[in-house]
């Protein structure tokens, strides 16, 4: 789970933000990886680990994938074939090629000195197969539409992302929570239905990604690496998709950002594949939005002027990153000195700044992995469905305790 502290102020009250918290680990995880081609779709959805493959390998590979996606209940391989390659391209069909989702198991069948059978279970028949894709590619190509030649690679993968965050429901209990097609079609899934649909549609726009399979608080989760400007970079939709019934429900603290600051969180399991590593951090949204402090200077102006452009627009929730470890710790220290003083000055310069009335109640929460501080404030006249997406979850302590901000409860 994200480390996340939630700090009241002016009055105490519970009120937090529930991270999304990744489940699954089944042989059903998949990944949607490979290069760009103007060709089949069959063809242009090879997962990236393909591309690693012996010439051999490759054609063989082609063999059985071809028989999943046509659901035939085996094929026959020519060649000195071993078991361990088998079981590679096993793997590589249940985690990392999307289009080969249907496969239920690979059994039976014999390994002989120059040939081998093997036999194939499904999840579905052919015509649900058949109408899963179809939806999954018209969403792609929904998303895909919105683009034109000007459009930036990372513009792209940024739309991709809070597309799939806008559209998706972290619901464990799902059907086909995870398949691409439940976050696709459904817009219900969990970590792997997120990973698979990024990869899908990001595949589909001619952009480079590889699903990373491992642990992250506590529980089996994917998550993806994405290729930008000759670079990978690590993007986890899920978590930056938290459980939680703020209206303002997306972030980006793991978005485009480096195996070291994933790794404070994340742990990969071991892959037959050398997997890419993601070593650059200079593109994580907020390095790239000029959103980084390296002093408590440097944090309260951004946090001034960022507060006073949110609420200018009716927005409630900033946030910031540092530049270090020691930047965000001395920050901490800084903005709880004197019951928050600081904050009650950022606050008020913002208020000045934006011209709107912000109450002197809000809420913060940190994230120690990723250095970032957030802030959620709240404006005099606004209502409670404003903040939350159902108001009827929120409790009567919370709707009291805005009611006296001046926050009118619906």
């Amino acid at each position: 789970m994200k480390k996340l502290i939630s700090v009241l102020l002016c009055m105490l009250m519970a009120f937090s933000v529930v991270s999304g918290i990744a489940v699954g680990g089944t042989e059903l995880d998949m990944a949607v990886t490979a290069e760009a081609a103007e060709t089949s779709l069959e063809k242009s959805m090879l997962p990236y680990y393909y591309s690693l493959l012996s010439e051999k390998e490759q054609g063989w590979y082609l063999q059985m994938r071809e028989a999943v996606i046509n659901k035939k209940s085996s094929v026959k391989i020519k060649g000195s074939i071993k078991e361990d390659t088998i079981n590679k391209f096993a793997n590589t069909m249940f985690y990392y090629d999307v289009l080969t989702f249907n496969l239920k198991n690979i059994s039976g069948g014999a390994i002989y000195a120059n040939s081998a059978e093997i036999n194939f279970e499904y999840n579905f028949s052919k015509e649900s197969y058949d109408k899963m894709l179809a939806a999954m590619d018209k969403t792609a190509d929904t998303v895909i539409k919105k683009f034109d030649e000007d459009t930036s690679a990372y513009t792209k993968i940024k739309y991709i992302h809070d597309y799939l965050i806008k559209k998706t429901e972290y619901v464990e209990d799902a059907k086909t929570a995870h398949y691409a097609y439940g976050a696709m079609a459904k817009g219900e899934a969990v970590c792997e239905g997120y990973a698979q649909a990024f990869a899908y549609i990001c595949r589909k726009a001619g952009i480079r990604t590889v699903n990373v399979i491992g642990r992250a608080g506590g529980e089996s989760h994917m998550w993806n690496k994405v290729y930008y400007n000759k670079k990978w970079y690590n993007v986890d939709v899920t978590w930056n998709d938290p459980v939680s019934n703020l209206v303002e429900n997306s972030t980006y603290e793991y978005f485009m950002v480096s195996d070291e600051v994933m790794n404070k969180s994340h742990t990969p399991d071991k892959c037959e594949y050398k997997v890419p590593a993601a070593t650059d951090d200079s593109k994580n949204y907020y390095a790239r939005n000029k959103l980084v402090a390296s002093s408590n200077s440097e944090a309260k102006t951004l946090l001034v002027n960022q507060i006073a452009k949110a609420v200018s627009k009716g927005k409630s929730v900033v946030t910031i990153k540092f530049s270090d470890k020691n930047a965000y710790s001395s920050f901490l220290s800084y903005i709880k000195k004197n019951n928050s003083e600081q904050l009650f000055d950022i606050l008020d310069e913002a208020a000045k700044k934006s011209k709107k009335v912000i109450t002197k109640g809000c809420q913060t929460n940190s994230n120690d992995d990723c250095c970032t501080f957030t802030v959620f404030v709240y404006r005099k006249g606004s209502s409670l469905s404003d903040y939350y997406a159902d108001t009827k979850q929120v409790d009567k302590d919370t709707k009291d305790y805005l009611k006296q901000l001046g926050v009118t409860i619906d």
